[in-house]
């Protein structure tokens, strides 16, 4: 095990290769309701697109998100001209659930979502990186958690600030 504070924690082998490989990657987002997609579209998703992160995880990789989320929400995130630019990036697979699939008034059941994507990403021999959308990724984060993977990382933990939406995103 190797910490490397405060960004990473790391189960695994870290010797470095002197080739990188193209790894297959699934990357699961569980997201529902007005709230949670707003801070998305307003902080979650701009993090996402920015350099190092999902435009090139999928140049380098094979990558396959997988969103999970209500029809109403879906309808939502296709408004968005973020949201279009996700698309034209990665190779997107909106899989849609029916509210009463889940507790919608506890977040905790996200859950059974995520199993359902990392049944997938098993069955497909994926590795799984768990997007949450209320989190504001730093530059690089998703190429630095694949490099750990390609150096034989079994899992990987990153710790995150949390902050004030309203107060934060102006810095950001």
């Amino acid at each position: 095990m190797r910490i490397e504070y405060p960004h990473t924690l790391t189960v695994g082998g870290t010797q470095g290769r002197a080739e990188r490989r193209s790894l297959r990657i699934r990357l699961i987002t569980v997201i529902w309701g007005k709230d949670f997609v707003d801070v998305f579209l307003r902080a979650g998703l701009r993090s996402l697109l920015a350099k190092g992160n999902i435009e090139e995880l999928a140049r380098t990789h094979q990558v396959t998100y997988t969103l999970y989320t209500t029809p109403q929400d879906a309808q939502v995130l296709k408004e968005s001209p973020l949201f279009a630019r996700l698309c034209g990036v990665v190779n997107l697979r909106i899989s849609i659930f029916a509210p009463e699939e889940i507790d919608k008034g506890h977040a905790g059941s996200h859950h059974i979502l995520w199993q359902r994507g990392l049944d997938l990403a098993t069955r497909n021999r994926e590795i799984v990186f768990f997007i949450i959308p209320d989190i504001v990724y730093a530059q690089e984060t998703l190429m630095q958690w694949a490099l750990r993977f390609d150096q034989g990382a079994k899992a990987i933990y990153t710790p995150m600030s949390q902050v004030v939406l309203e107060t934060a995103l102006p810095e950001l």
